[in-house]
Formats: C-alpha cells, structure tokens, sequence
C-alpha cells in the first residue's frame, strides 16, 4: 500500500518507509554541485587532472567536500580545465574565451545544478576572463582563488565590475604573504600585452568596492603557511584544510 502524497509506503511488517519518487531523484540529481579546477602558469601535466588534481585524489576530494551539501563529498562532481599555461595575458584571454564557452554549455545542460570555479594562481584570472564572456543570463555559484595576482583595480582586465556580475555567490582568494611568486610572478611584459601603465601594482587581494559585488572576501593564509614553501603550497592539503576552516 502507498501513500504517494506523503511519500511513505507501508511494508510488510506494517511499518511505514518513505517513497523516493522519480520527481524527487530528478531534483536531487539537478541540484547536485559540480566543481571545476584551473591551473595556473607553467602547469605541467600533474596540474590537468592527474597528480594532485586527479579525481581521485585528496586535493579534489576535499574541493568536493568544500562546495558539497553537507560536506558530502559524493553529491559533488569535479573537473578540470586545462589551457597553455603561458604566461602572458594574451593565453589567459584566449584560454577564458574557451572556458566561457564550456560554461555556457554547461550550464545549457545543467540550468539548476551549482557551478563553482577555482583556480590557482593565474588560473584565477583565466576565470575572470570566462566570466566577463559570458552573456549576462549566464552566472557561476561562487569562484575560489588560491594565490592569483591581481592587477590594480583601475586597470584589471580579469576581475572587473563584469566578471564580477556574473558570480551570484562568493568570491574568495586565498594568499600568503610568504608568496613571492603571486606578485614578483606578474612581469611587465604580461602588462605590455594591455597596453597597461608600466611599472603596474600587482596585489595580494581583491575589492568589493572595486568590483561592485557584495561577498567578497580575502583570506590570509600566512600563518598556515611556513615561509620557506613556495606558490604552489595554496593547494597543498594540509594548508587548503586550514584554509577551509578558516572561510567555512
């Protein structure tokens, strides 16, 4: 006997179960989050979905758990995109025109699931420039940044008040002052692709006043992070664990 309107069912023990209906499974399955990594500059292989950044491995499972329901690691998919990992601005800009069109066919085929982005390092602009592509009916659930440089608000081509808009939760970058590498690693010559004033400011953070968005956050990871590791500590699992408790 079935109670379909109370989703329950009496068993044969005379004792009542609930009914997962095929509308219910349905929702479950569109909610469900998927979350894409993006490499930074000079990514090798390991960076593009083997090494730390396969599926299977810690980094991506606790990605999985980070953006999960509930922290339910299962419910979460993951993936990666990889692009040349050049390091000028002209690859970056090429690189988010492609992943601007994943996401639009992405979320043509996913209207309801949550989409979150995070990218290390240069990959974080590469966001940002996929972001400022995408039509303004298109918006990302939240974008996380582990050590991008960012360029001056009054000159940045990534993140900007467009990119911006088309993130409906939160944007969080992650950085360490230990970091030379996030800001040393930006050279003229990236600003010279620009046409950008020369010598430019590369900082640490980004602005909600700059960028118009109200959940914007930056997170100093200095501490848990020792001053002898170098850039790619951000996605390291013990400093990303800290990291989590830190924003979480």
């Amino acid at each position: 006997m079935d109670d379909r309107s109370g989703l329950r069912r009496r068993t044969a023990s005379n004792t009542w179960q609930s009914v997962e209906t095929l509308e219910e499974r349905t929702r479950v399955a569109k909610a469900k989050p998927h979350v894409v990594f993006v490499h930074g500059t000079f990514a090798e292989g390991s960076d593009r979905g083997t090494g730390y950044a396969a599926p299977d491995q810690e980094f991506p499972t606790m990605l999985r758990e980070h953006f999960g329901v509930g922290g339910d690691s299962h419910g979460t998919s993951y993936g990666t995109f990889g692009w040349s990992g050049s390091a000028t601005e002209h690859a970056r800009q090429k690189a988010g025109t492609r992943l601007a069109g994943w996401i639009t066919d992405w979320r043509k085929a996913n209207p309801d699931r949550p989409l979150h982005l995070v990218g290390h390092s240069h990959g974080g602009n590469v966001i940002g420039h996929a972001l400022g592509a995408l039509d303004e009916s298109l918006s990302v659930d939240s974008v996380m940044m582990l050590g991008t440089p960012h360029w001056d608000p009054s000159h940045n081509p990534s993140w900007n008040r467009k990119s911006a808009a088309r993130v409906s939760g939160e944007i969080l970058t992650a950085f360490s002052t230990n970091d030379r590498v996030q800001v040393e690693g930006a050279t003229a010559a990236n600003a010279a692709d620009l046409g950008a004033p020369t010598p430019y400011r590369i900082q640490r953070t980004l602005s909600a006043s700059a960028l118009g968005h109200p959940r914007v956050s930056n997170a100093d990871s200095t501490r848990l992070i020792h001053a002898a590791e170098h850039h790619s500590a951000l996605h390291d699992t013990d400093a990303f664990a800290a990291i989590r408790k830190k924003v979480d």
